[in-house]
């Protein structure tokens, strides 16, 4: 997808057309108007600022909602009364890190073309071709489900080879064979969430994780602590939680009919299929350098949790390893919020051919970024004494926490420029340099 344009900016009432008047509210056309993009000769900093950050607030609270159940998980299961309680622990942590090295971080990362390819076509007012690279990346993404189910089914083995405690590996690999079914709906649900992204429709995203969370939370306690399913309670109440997300999203969507503008108004199924898959090596060439980025940030960190598990006490190890990394992740959120806003506004204003409003935007982007690291920082230096105990409950475990989280701080500030500078990138089309 060229910056190129013929439009700076979105014709709304043609948009508004193609719906029929008794579809329309007003909340909906308040939506699709906010596609509409003000041409901007004369970017304001202030103004660039209070727009980045209005778009990236509702995304970095979908983002942390979706990134939630991981936390919750440990958590969950790190109050279990049993005497297997640690193992349990250390199953779920690595049976998580072997979902996102497997399956998440590939699907997530491949779906990052979508930032590109839909900012810059709503920035040249092209709505039409939407439908089309929602089609291109379910055939892509769906493509990549049976290689991670086959892996995620022999997990233990997996682990085994990588040296993991043979009781902590085997209780892992029954997780991960339950957990595995949560990517269909979510790859399905990170779909639709980029498509509507790049629209600037963001706040239904985060209600829908809120309602997700709420169903994951409930279920998640009852499974855990009232049935005998013990820690496994958590995988199936992810599973659960996370195909109701593109349930949700579909249930906007019919109150919503955006869907409509997605496709052009002569299109038929078939013809719109064939131009999906004839663009499908459009979406791998900046889909794998974006999977490749997302790849090297979350395998290193996964990797992690695999050497802790080498270490002279291995389950206390992974326990503090698990905390760090459900902190870490909501941590992420920001970052990653931040950086998907970053995507969408430079990909718009590139889409309008608009140089000057994304140069600003490319500086806007780094000055937060830097401000949030800091925060982020901050605040764990902070709180490490207390945060361990929102996760676990075992006191060896909670002091070498509490340790380990002092110096975590260094590792937030490098990541949150990381993110911004990886974000530049997409917006221009440009992952293979950051790859």
């Amino acid at each position: 997808m060229t910056s190129r344009s013929r439009s700076n900016s979105v014709d709304v009432s043609a948009l508004l057309v193609v719906l029929t008047p008794s579809s329309v509210t007003k909340h909906q056309q308040a939506d699709l108007e906010k596609v509409h993009l003000n041409a901007d000769a004369h970017p304001d900093l202030r103004q660039e600022t209070v727009a980045l950050l209005q778009l990236a607030f509702p995304i970095i609270a979908t983002l942390a909602l979706e990134f939630l159940p991981g936390a919750f998980s440990v958590a969950i299961v790190g109050h279990i009364d049993s005497p297997l309680r640690k193992e349990y622990v250390d199953a779920a942590t690595l049976s998580t890190m072997f979902l996102n090295i497997s399956g998440l971080s590939i699907g997530c990362g491949l779906s990052t073309a979508m930032d590109t390819l839909c900012s810059q076509t709503v920035g040249a007012g092209k709505l039409y071709n939407l439908g089309m690279y929602f089609q291109s990346g379910l055939i892509v993404l769906g493509s990549m489900f049976l290689p991670s189910l086959i892996l995620n089914y022999h997990a233990e083995y997996f682990l085994l080879a990588l040296h993991q405690d043979p009781v902590v590996a085997a209780l892992a690999g029954t997780y991960s064979r339950v957990s595995v079914w949560c990517l269909p709906g979510f790859f399905l649900y990170e779909l639709l969430k980029k498509v509507l992204q790049a629209q600037n429709i963001v706040h239904p995203m985060a209600y829908i994780a809120i309602v997700s969370n709420v169903v994951y939370g409930l279920l998640g306690y009852y499974m855990c602590y009232y049935t005998e399913l013990s820690f496994l309670g958590a995988a199936y109440a992810r599973t659960i939680s996370n195909t109701l997300l593109p349930v949700f999203a579909l249930i906007y969507l019919t109150w919503n009919p955006v869907y409509k503008v997605w496709w052009p108004a002569d299109h038929s199924v078939s013809s719109q299929w064939k131009a999906a898959l004839a663009h499908v090596p459009e979406f791998f060439t900046l889909g794998i350098p974006g999977m490749l980025m997302m790849l090297m940030e979350w395998w290193a960190f996964e990797v992690c949790a695999v050497m802790a598990g080498w270490m002279e006490d291995p389950v206390l190890a992974i326990s503090v390893q698990s905390v760090l990394m459900s902190l870490s992740a909501q941590a992420y959120s920001l970052f990653l919020g931040l950086s998907i806003a970053t995507t969408v506004r430079l990909g718009n204003a590139l889409g309008a051919n608009e140089p000057h409003r994304a140069e600003l935007i490319s500086r806007v982007a780094l000055g937060v970024a830097l401000v949030a690291g800091a925060f982020v920082s901050l605040v764990f230096l902070v709180t490490h004494e207390y945060l361990p105990l929102i996760f676990i409950s075992d006191p060896a475990s909670i002091e070498a926490t509490q340790h380990a989280l002092a110096m975590f701080v260094v590792f937030e500030l490098i990541d949150c420029m990381s993110c911004a500078a990886q974000s530049l990138l997409k917006g221009m089309g440009k992952q293979a340099i950051g790859a």
